[in-house]
């Protein structure tokens, strides 16, 4: 049965579309001013429209539109009839296995749901890995500065010393001879701590390039190296205050090691405790490890350093002592100690000082030292 036949289109006009009772009669204008259609069963458009819907995708697989309502062997219904809008066709949707289907969704939704979680906890790990980036920067940046101004001190202060003492003698104001040559003893005194400094400096410059100090490792009779060490170690304590104390504990005879580089290290070490521990006294002991190896150790009675300070105290620009106390330094003491005995293949320890408080801090020599490539020699100043 026919319906109502709507009114032809003008030309130009939109196509129209009339529902007959078994399909539908689609017609539109012709060029010429007529008016052409076509008329399509209700099985053929169904036919025609689940095709369009599967090419193109819109139903996931195992989905089947049913017009007529009664294809149960495309699977179990899932969807009661719906009537598609400004027509008397509708469908019911089915699939071949509802249960798996709904299983497989559920895992895929367990499974989004922990990538979810996966990516927020990425995501938080990466903002606290970014703010403690920026944290440590931001604190290097401050401890950079400090830096700065605590070297301009240090070279100020020799600087002013050698000035002083050098105009003294030049204006004629020391006549004395024991005077006089006091003077010179101070002078290169004051001379010798200007270039230990500028030395760490550039050492520390090395290590931030992560080449290491530059040595030159040769047989060094130990008791002679000690004797040269222990005189350097009184001239220094001379007048500070603090009682020293040396001692050999049965080294080895000979050692392989830069001594230079090996007398730097025991010395910055003693500064320390000179210096910034507040210590009254101070005892230094070359010993053997029993295995061929050498021992110096450096032990203090002053404020000493707490152990979870003990690891990080070897980092560039760290300070032992407590806030408030102790003189500025560069802070790069530790670090180039640090930096000298690994170049020998041998480490630096903050150790635990035992009874009587203080600090321990031991450098540990193997009996081989790692042999230096080329381009080894003294401790340059560029």
């Amino acid at each position: 049965m026919l319906g109502t036949l709507p009114a032809p289109p003008a030309a130009g006009g939109d196509a129209g579309v009339l529902h007959l009772a078994d399909g539908v009669l689609v017609h539109r204008p012709a060029p010429d001013g007529a008016t052409v259609g076509a008329a399509l069963a209700a099985g053929v458009l169904e036919d025609r429209l689940a095709a369009a819907v599967a090419s193109h995708g819109l139903l996931p697989a195992d989905f089947a539109l049913d017009f007529a309502g009664d294809r149960e062997e495309e699977g179990p219904l899932v969807r009661d009839a719906t009537s598609l809008p400004g027509s008397e066709l509708s469908f019911v949707l089915r699939h071949a296995d509802p249960e798996a289907f709904v299983s497989g969704e559920k895992k895929r939704l367990l499974v989004l749901r922990g990538a979810l979680v996966l990516l927020a906890l990425l995501t938080a790990a990466a903002a606290f890995a970014t703010a403690r980036v920026l944290r440590r920067e931001r604190d290097l940046a401050r401890l950079r500065t400090s830096f700065v101004a605590n070297v301009s001190h240090e070279l100020r202060t020799p600087l002013s010393a050698i000035l002083l003492m050098a105009e003294n003698l030049e204006r004629g104001l020391v006549r004395e001879e024991a005077a006089r040559g006091r003077y010179h003893g101070l002078i290169r005194r004051e001379a010798q701590r200007l270039r230990r400094l500028v030395d760490d400096v550039l050492d520390f410059a090395r290590l931030e390039r992560g080449e290491g100090p530059a040595l030159s490792p040769v047989a060094v009779e130990v008791a002679a190296f000690a004797r040269e060490l222990e005189r350097d170690l009184r001239e220094r304590a001379a007048g500070a205050g603090p009682e020293l104390a040396f001692r050999l504990a049965d080294p080895p005879a000979t050692a392989r090691f830069d001594p230079e580089a090996i007398r730097r290290a025991v010395l910055n070490l003693a500064d320390n405790a000179l210096r910034h521990a507040g210590a009254k006294r101070i005892a230094v002991e070359i010993a053997g490890d029993g295995r061929g190896g050498l021992r110096l150790a450096v032990r203090d009675d002053g404020v000493g350093i707490a152990p979870a300070r003990r690891a990080a105290i070897f980092a560039p620009f760290a300070r032992g002592a407590p806030p408030g106390r102790g003189a500025p330094g560069a802070g790069l003491g530790l670090a180039i100690v640090r930096g000298i005995a690994a170049a020998h293949g041998g480490s630096a320890l903050c150790l635990d000082p035992g009874p009587g408080g203080g600090a321990l801090f031991a450098i540990e020599l193997p009996a081989a030292p790692v042999r230096m490539g080329e381009g080894d020699g003294k401790m340059e100043e560029a």
